[in-house]
């Protein structure tokens, strides 16, 4: 059984070939994830650089379609086609998945200004907002490769 097996065979037009960082049994790309690596990466070094927070602050959840449509990828709009001829049972679990990381992130975020402004652990907090972030990106990038 092929690594495609969880998806749905009908109804679906493959992923323009060509296209740079987009599945073509999906129809969904990686550079996505990019929506949720910056906020890792800022909190992995928020212990060395505390004004960080004020990005970490400014940082607000962005639907798949928002963040591709702003990007500054030549090539974005056949990556939201693509998305838009994704299997709709694949798309519908992507920004599901996608929806609950924005808002666990956005909380997170939110929770750690506060305990920053407080003269709380922002060690930790930072820690535990970081192994979220990782999971919900392991999520989301086995439903981008057709692994979920």
């Amino acid at each position: 059984m092929s690594g495609e097996s969880h998806l749905e065979t009908s109804g679906h037009r493959p992923a323009p070939s060509g296209v740079s960082g987009v599945n073509p049994a999906t129809g969904l790309a990686s550079d996505y994830l990019n929506h949720f690596y910056e906020p890792l990466m800022l909190l992995e070094h928020i212990d060395a650089e505390p004004d960080l927070l004020d990005d970490l602050a400014a940082w607000c959840p962005s639907s798949y379609a928002g963040h591709i449509g702003q990007s500054g990828r030549p090539d974005r709009e056949l990556l939201l086609t693509a998305y838009r001829d994704a299997q709709p049972r694949v798309r519908r679990r992507f920004d599901s998945v996608a929806e609950e990381a924005g808002r666990a992130t956005a909380a997170g975020l939110e929770g750690l200004v506060r305990t920053a402004r407080g003269g709380g652990n922002v060690a930790q907090v930072a820690s535990s907002l970081t192994d979220m972030l990782r999971r919900y990106i392991r999520r989301l990038d086995a439903i981008i490769h057709g692994r979920a």
